[in-house]
C-alpha cells in the first residue's frame, strides 16, 4: 500500500510539475499572441495529465524519460530482510576469480533504504496535511451554505428582469436563482449543480444611471456560470489538497485564478463600446476594493 502511495506520489509530482512549468513558460512567450481564453484553456492540460490513467508519452519525450526513471528505480523491498542474504553462502560464486560476496540485490537494498524508510514517513506525513485542508474546505462549505438558507431570494421585478435579460445575451440554458445577502459582499456565484448569483442587499438599489455597471456585473457573473468555472475551481482545488506539499501547484492556482478572471473579462466586453469598457473596469475596481476589506 505504501509503495503503491508514494510511488504514484513521486510520479505523479513530476509529472504535475513539468506540466506547469512547461504551460507558466508557454504562457510568458505568448502572452502578447493568444487570447485570454487560450491562456485559460491551456490549463486543462495539466488535469488531463494527472487524470489519464495511462502514458501517451514518446520514450524519447521528456516525459518518457522520467516514466523509464520511475520504473526502472523505485522497488520498495525492506532494506534489513535483504541483509540476511549476506550470511547465505549459496549465493556466492566461490569457483569465480572474483567472487561476488555481495550480492546485487543488497546494494539495490542499500540504494533504497532511504526511499523504504522515508516512504513510511512520507505518506502519512502527506495524508495527514491532505485531511487537515480537506477539513477546513468541508468546514467552510456547510458554513456557506448555512449561509445561504438565510439569504433572500425575493428581489425586485426589474433586477429580476435584468437577470432575465443577461441570462439570453450570455446564452445560458437556464436562468439561475438570484440571493439577496444581508452582508455587504461582493458579487459571486455559487454551487455546480444549481448555480445561485449572490449579491449583496445594497445592489438592488442601483439608480436607472447605474444600472450599466450592473448589468455588465450581472453578465460577469452569469458568464462564469456559462464557462463552468466553479467546476474548473473545485477541480484545480482538488490538485491542490492531493499535492500541498508542491509550490508549483501553489503558484500555478494563483494564476489559474487570474486567468478565470481575464477569460471573463474578455468575453464580456466583447462588443461593448470603449465609454462601457470603462464603466465597467470601474465597477470592477469598486467591487475589488470591497474585496481586499
Amino acid at each position: 500500500m505504501i509503495q503503491t502511495l508514494l510511488t504514484w506520489h513521486i510520479s505523479s509530482t513530476i509529472y504535475c510539475s513539468i506540466t506547469i512549468v512547461l504551460i507558466l513558460i508557454f504562457k510568458k512567450a505568448l502572452s502578447k499572441i493568444v487570447s485570454p481564453k487560450f491562456h485559460y484553456a491551456i490549463w486543462s492540460l495539466l488535469l488531463i495529465r494527472l487524470l489519464l490513467p495511462f502514458s501517451l508519452e514518446h520514450e524519447a519525450s521528456l516525459y518518457g524519460y522520467v516514466n523509464q526513471f520511475i520504473s526502472s528505480g523505485i522497488e520498495l523491498t525492506n532494506p534489513f530482510s535483504t541483509l540476511e542474504a549476506v550470511n547465505d553462502t549459496s549465493m556466492i560464486d566461490l569457483n569465480s576469480e572474483t567472487p561476488n560476496l555481495i550480492p546485487d540485490k543488497i546494494s539495490v537494498s542499500y540504494i533504497y533504504n532511504d526511499i523504504y524508510i522515508g516512504g513510511h514517513i512520507l505518506i502519512p506525513l502527506w495524508f495527514l496535511g491532505f485531511t487537515l485542508i480537506s477539513c477546513v474546505y468541508v468546514d467552510a462549505n456547510i458554513m456557506h451554505r448555512q449561509k445561504i438558507r438565510l439569504m433572500n431570494n425575493h428581489i425586485p421585478e426589474n433586477l429580476y428582469r435584468l437577470l432575465i435579460d443577461e441570462s439570453h445575451n450570455v446564452k445560458l440554458k437556464k436562468t439561475p436563482v438570484i440571493l439577496l445577502s444581508e452582508f455587504d459582499t461582493i458579487p459571486y456565484v455559487s454551487g455546480i449543480i444549481n448555480p445561485k448569483l449572490i449579491l449583496s442587499r445594497d445592489f438592488q438599489f442601483k439608480t436607472d444611471n447605474e444600472i450599466d455597471d450592473s448589468r455588465l456585473i450581472i453578465r460577469h457573473e452569469l458568464t462564469h456560470i456559462k464557462n463552468r468555472d466553479i467546476t474548473a475551481l473545485l477541480l484545480f482545488n482538488l490538485i491542490r489538497t492531493v499535492f500541498w506539499y508542491n509550490p508549483l501547484v501553489w503558484i500555478a492556482y494563483r494564476v489559474f485564478r487570474l486567468d478565470i478572471e481575464l477569460a471573463c473579462d474578455a468575453s464580456v466586453i466583447q462588443g461593448l463600446s470603449q465609454e462601457n469598457i470603462r464603466k465597467y473596469g470601474l465597477a470592477l475596481l469598486e467591487y475589488a476594493k470591497k474585496d481586499m476589506y
